[in-house]
C-alpha cells in the first residue's frame, strides 16, 4: 500500500495521463516522457488504480484519436516494464512497484477497451504486427479492416524479453515479430513463474524453450513439464516432493497475475449469446488453442498449478470447529477462487484442440484421479457441514460450489476414465449427497435456476453409466438435512435422489420445466440397476406417475405424455429385473391399479380435453404447461401417435397376475379376522404382501425382458452456450469486490442493477 504522499502522486500522474482535454498535454506524452517513469515506479495499491481509473475515462479516451494514442501508449508502456523485469533472473524488491503497476493498470483499463473488442481498430490495436504507436486511431476504417483481417494470431519467434546484461536491451527482431497482445500474454505466462515475485528467490529461472508439443504419439503432454515450479502438489507434481513453505507474498502475486490473465479472455462477455464463439476470440485462441510452446508460456505448468492450489484449497481446516479463522482466510479463497476461474475458461472451448481439455484427458494415474475426486467432493460436502452443525459458525462453506460443480462436469465430460475410477473406486455417495441437496434447497429459488441445472447435467452424465446405478444402491450414512423433507433412515442413495427429484418436480419454480425431461430421464436410466426402493421413495415414485398420467396434465403440453413414457420405462425395468427387492414399490403399483387401469384405458375426448386445457389446475401444473407451450390444443391424431406406442403391457400383466393372489390372501385373513369389514386388499397385513411378494416370481409369466434403454446425455451447441453464459455469469458476481467489469456493458446475459437506498 502507499503512503499518503505517493498515492497523492500516483493520482496526479493518472490525472495528467486521462486529461486529452489539456491542450498542452494531448498527444505530448511520447514513449519516452519522463513522467512514464515516474508513473510506473511510484508506490500504489490495486484499489488506488481501480478508484482513479475510472470505466468512462477509459471510453472518453477511445473516443477521440488523440485519446487512443494516449491509451495505445500506455499499453505498450506497461508491457514493455513487464518485458524489462522479465529480463532479470530473478525479480528484486525494488521493481515489484514497476511491476504491479503495470499489471494493475492493464487489469483496469483491459475490460473496457474490449467492450469494443468488434472494432476493427482495437483488433489491430491488440493483434497488427507492429508498426508504430498511436498509429491505428489514425488509419482509416478501410485500412484497420485490412489490417484486423490480416494480422497473425501465432506468435512468432521464441518471445520478448530475452536475458540480457541490460534488462532494457531486448532483441528488437524477436519482439518487433509479436502483436501487443501476444507481448501481454507471454509476459504473463512467464510473470506466474518467476523468481522472486511468484516463485521463491531461491528457483531457477525456469526456461520456457523447454516445453513442447510431444512428438511421440505415446507421450504425454505432462512428460516435458519443469514439475519443481508448480505452485502446489497434486497434478504433476507428486506429494512426495512435499508441499513446501508457501509465502503469502507469493499468492498475492499470483493471484495479480491471474486476474490480468481473466480480464484478457473476458472480451465474450460483450458479444451477445447468438455471437458468442469463444473458439473465436484471438485471446481465448492464444490462450488455450496454441500448441505447447507457442502460446503462453509454462501453460502445462499453470494447469497443474491451478487445479491443484483449487483441490488443496481449504484442506488444512477441514473439520476443525472455527478452523478457518485460525488457519487460512479471505485472501486464501479469494486466490483460490480465481485459480478456479481461470481454470474454467481455460477449459470453455469444447475441442480437443484445446490443450486443456487435451492436458485433462492426459490425467490417467489412480493417485491423480483420487486427488481430483476426494478433494473436489470435500469442497462441496463442505457447504453441507456448515448447514448440518450443532456449533453455529463451526464451520465454513466455500462460496465457490458452482464453480466447483462446473470443473467437475469438465473434467467427466473430457476424461472417461475419471468416471470409470470415480463409479468403481470412488464413494459416489459423497457426490450426490451434496447435489441432492443443492436440488433440495434451491429448488424455489429463482438465484438458483443455474445451480439447479450444473447438478442436474452433472447427474444425467453419470446416469447414463451402468455403474452408477449399480454404486446407487450403497447405504446413504450422511442423509444431508432437507428442511421440510421426509423422515429417512436405512435408506440408498437412489432413495435420496428419487425423493429430491420428486420435490423438485412437484415443488420447484416452474422455470425449471425445461429440466423436465432430464429428471426423468435420470430415473429412467437408474431404475434397472436399482436392488431395493424404500418405502418412502416407492410412494414418491407413484405419486409422480400419478401426476403425470393424469389427463389434466397430459392435455396441457404437446410433449407431455414422454414423462409418462419414462415412468413406464421405470416399472418395466424393476418389474423385469429387480422384482425380487422391490416388494414395496410393487405392492405400491398393485395399491394404484386404478390409475393404471385409468392410462390404459384413456380415450381421446375433444370436450374433456377443452375442459382441461381450459379448467383450473394447479398454479405449477399451469404455469409448467405453459412455459413449454401456451396455447397447445391436443386432436385425436396427436393423441393416436403416442396411445399406441405406450409401454404399459408389462405394467398391466403384472397387476393382473399379482392382484388376484393378494385378494386370495386378503379373503384369507378375513376368514380369520372377526372384523366386518368388507374391505379386501386394504385390510391385509402389508408385511404378509410384501413377504409373499419377496417369494413369488413372475418368471415365464411375463413378456419377454425388454433390452435396457439407456438415454446418454449428448453434447450439443446449447448446452455449450449455457455453460458459457453460467460460467462467466457466475465468475461477474464472484469478482465484485473489486468489479472487474462494469455490468452496464455486459450483452453476454442480462443484469438487473438493484439501486440501495441511501
Amino acid at each position: 500500500m502507499g503512503n499518503s504522499d505517493s498515492r497523492a502522486e500516483f493520482r496526479g500522474l493518472v490525472e495528467t495521463i486521462l486529461d486529452i482535454d489539456d491542450a498542452a498535454s494531448a498527444g505530448a506524452l511520447g514513449e519516452k516522457h519522463p513522467l512514464w517513469e515516474r508513473f510506473w515506479s511510484v508506490e500504489s495499491s490495486e484499489r488506488d488504480v481501480f478508484e482513479f481509473i475510472q470505466p468512462d475515462d477509459v471510453r472518453k479516451m477511445m473516443d477521440s484519436k488523440e485519446g487512443f494514442a494516449r491509451l495505445e501508449t500506455l499499453l505498450h508502456q506497461a508491457v514493455m516494464q513487464l518485458e524489462r523485469a522479465l529480463g532479470e533472473d530473478s525479480l528484486s524488491t525494488v521493481m515489484y512497484p514497476r511491476v504491479l503497476n503495470a499489471i494493475r493498470v492493464v487489469t483496469r483499463v483491459l475490460p473496457f477497451i474490449l467492450e469494443r473488442f468488434a472494432e476493427p481498430y482495437v483488433y489491430s490495436m491488440f493483434w497488427r504486427s507492429p508498426s508504430g504507436l498511436g498509429q491505428a486511431s489514425g488509419e482509416t476504417e478501410e485500412n484497420q479492416a485490412e489490417t484486423a483481417s490480416t494480422a497473425k494470431l501465432e506468435a512468432e519467434g521464441e518471445g520478448a524479453g530475452n536475458q540480457t546484461t541490460d534488462s532494457m536491451s531486448l532483441d528488437t527482431n524477436k519482439r518487433e515479430s509479436q502483436s501487443l497482445a501476444q507481448r501481454l500474454l507471454r509476459c504473463i505466462g512467464r510473470l506466474a513463474f518467476f523468481p522472486g515475485f511468484t516463485l521463491p528467490s531461491s528457483v531457477q529461472k525456469p526456461d520456457e524453450t523447454v516445453n513442447a508439443e510431444p512428438t511421440d504419439d505415446e507421450a504425454s503432454l505432462f512428460d516435458n513439464m519443469q514439475r519443481n515450479i508448480i505452485w502446489s502438489a497434486g497434478i504433476g507434481k507428486s506429494q512426495e516432493s512435499g508441499r513446501g513453505v508457501v509465502f503469502r507474498g507469493l499468492n498475492r502475486h499470483r493471484h495479480e497475475v491471474l486476474k490480468l490473465l481473466l480480464v484478457c479472455q473476458s472480451g465474450i462477455l460483450y458479444s451477445t449469446p447468438s455471437q458468442c464463439e469463444p473458439e473465436q476470440d484471438p485471446w481465448i485462441r492464444f490462450v488455450s488453442l496454441s500448441d505447447v510452446g507457442e502460446g503462453l508460456p509454462f501453460a502445462c505448468e499453470l494447469f497443474c498449478s491451478l487445479i491443484n492450489v483449487v483441490c488443496d484449497h481449504n484442506s488444512g481446516v477441514w473439520g476443525i470447529p472455527y478452523g478457518d479463522a485460525i488457519i487460512s482466510g479471505a485472501e486464501d479463497d479469494r486466490f483460490a477462487d480465481l485459480c478456479l476461474h481461470n481454470l474454467l475458461i481455460f477449459l470453455e472451448v469444447n475441442s480437443w484442440a484445446n490443450l486443456y481439455r487435451r492436458l485433462l484427458g492426459d490425467i490417467s494415474s489412480p493417485r491423480e484421479f483420487a486427488f481430483l475426486y476426494e478433494n473436489l467432493v470435500r469442497l462441496l460436502n463442505t457447504v453441507l457441514r456448515a448447514q448440518n452443525t450443532y456449533l453455529p459458525g463451526s464451520q465454513k462453506g466455500i462460496d465457490s460450489y458452482q464453480e466447483v460443480l462446473v470443473l467437475l462436469w469438465k473434467i467427466f465430460d473430457s476424461n472417461k476414465a475419471f468416471i470409470d475410477y470415480v463409479l468403481r473406486h470412488g464413494d459416489v455417495g459423497k457426490l450426490m449427497q451434496p447435489i441432492s441437496y443443492f436440488l433440495w434447497r434451491g429448488r424455489k429459488r429463482a438465484t438458483d435456476v443455474g445451480l439447479i441445472h450444473i447438478c442436474t447435467f452433472v447427474a444425467l452424465l453419470l446416469s447414463g453409466e451402468r455403474s452408477f446405478g449399480v454404486a446407487l444402491n450403497h447405504e446413504c450414512k450422511d442423509i444431508p438435512y432437507l428442511e421440510g423433507g421426509p423422515r429417512m433412515s436405512n435408506i440408498s442413495h437412489a432413495d435420496l435422489l428419487v425423493v429430491v427429484l420428486h420435490k423438485v418436480i412437484a415443488d420447484g419454480d416452474a422455470r425449471l420445466q425445461s429440466l423436465y425431461n432430464c429428471f426423468f430421464t435420470i430415473l429412467s436410466n437408474i431404475s434397472p440397476y436399482i436392488k431395493s426402493f424404500s418405502h418412502v421413495a416407492s410412494t414418491r415414485l407413484v405419486s409422480l406417475f400419478k401426476r403425470v398420467a393424469s389427463p389434466r396434465f397430459l392435455w396441457r403440453a404437446e410433449n407431455n405424455y414422454q414423462y409418462v413414457f419414462f415412468m413406464l420405462d421405470l416399472f418395466n425395468n424393476v418389474i423385469q429385473y429387480q422384482f425380487e427387492g422391490n416388494a414395496r414399490l410393487i405392492y405400491t403399483l398393485v395399491l394404484s391399479q386404478d390409475s393404471i387401469s385409468d392410462l390404459a384405458n384413456l380415450t381421446f375426448s375433444p370436450e374433456a380435453t377443452t375442459a382441461a386445457t381450459s379448467g383450473d389446475a394447479s398454479a405449477h401444473d399451469a404455469t409448467t404447461a405453459e412455459a413449454s407451450a401456451s396455447h397447445f390444443m391436443p386432436t385425436s391424431e396427436w393423441f393416436a401417435s403416442w396411445k399406441a406406442k405406450m409401454p404399459i403391457n408389462t405394467l398391466l400383466r403384472a397387476i393382473d397376475i399379482l392382484v388376484p393372489q393378494i385378494e386370495a390372501l386378503a379373503d384369507e385373513g378375513r376368514e380369520s379376522s372377526t372384523s366386518s369389514s368388507s374391505s379386501t386388499i386394504g385390510l391385509l397385513d402389508e408385511r404378509k404382501v410384501l413377504d409373499f411378494l419377496r417369494e413369488t416370481t413372475l418368471v415365464g409369466l411375463l413378456p419377454v425382458p425388454h433390452p435396457i434403454v439407456i438415454r446418454r446425455y449428448q453434447a450439443n451447441q446449447y448446452t455449450t452456450l449455457w455453460f458459457t453464459t453460467y460460467t462467466w455469469g457466475v465468475i461477474f458476481l464472484r469478482n465484485q469486490q473489486v468489479p472487474l467489469w462494469d455490468g452496464r456493458a455486459i450483452k453476454l446475459f442480462a443484469i438487473n442493477l438493484v439501486s440501495q437506498a441511501p
